[in-house]
């Protein structure tokens, strides 16, 4: 589901916001995406809230505590301007760890 990419938040483009299209377009690619998945999760027990950072618009994800991957937890998804779904995974210290989530 989640393939290492070397996004750097400084450089890339992420969108500021989302239309409601691209955010149930995005809720039912992540929905379908954990159901093949090794996380035993659904997308509703990520408990997610779309908010707009200084930056760009962001899925914020409430539980990561369920998607966790060398201990980085799932934080949240954003969109590059091409719209490539992104997924940022945090560790205790802030550290992230980005990710392209894989279609499919």
């Amino acid at each position: 589901m989640f393939i290492k990419s070397d996004v750097n938040f400084k450089s890339e483009v992420l969108k500021k916001d989302w239309s409601l299209f691209e955010l149930m377009g995005v809720e039912r690619y992540i929905t379908e995406a954990l159901k093949e998945s090794k996380f035993n999760v659904t997308f509703e027990e990520l408990q997610t809230a779309i908010t707009t950072h200084n930056d760009y618009a962001m899925l914020n994800v409430l539980d990561g505590r369920k998607v966790i991957i060398d201990g980085f937890k799932l934080d949240h998804f954003a969109l590059k301007g091409n719209n490539d779904l992104i997924a940022i995974f945090e560790d205790e210290n802030e550290n992230i760890k980005t990710y392209y989530v894989e279609g499919v």
